[in-house]
């Protein structure tokens, strides 16, 4: 049997957007979620700072696995640009 696999991707204010302009998403794998948000030299990729200009150098950059409280506030970023979240979704990724 194999596993069944869907991926939501997330952009800039939250809307659902394809792979290559994802900035977070929810991966599917037989009714279990897994969380992803996009990092960049180790760190949260903040889209509305000063990162904005670096997406495109995506060979320091990667998708990295997070927990569910992460990346709800790093969702709730990207919908609302209140820094607040941003550093939230850091704090909660520096927890492992």
């Amino acid at each position: 049997m194999s596993d069944q696999k869907e991926e939501t991707c997330f952009g800039l204010g939250g809307n659902i957007v394809e792979e290559t302009s994802a900035l977070a998403k929810i991966v599917m794998v037989n009714s279990n979620e897994h969380y992803f948000i996009w990092f960049w030299r180790g760190d949260l990729y903040d889209p509305y700072g000063p990162d904005i200009l670096r997406r495109s150098q995506q060979f320091i950059s990667k998708f990295k696995k997070v927990n569910k409280e992460t990346f709800d506030n790093y969702f709730r970023y990207l919908k609302t640009k209140n820094r607040l979240y941003l550093t939230r979704a850091k704090r909660g990724s520096m927890k492992g």
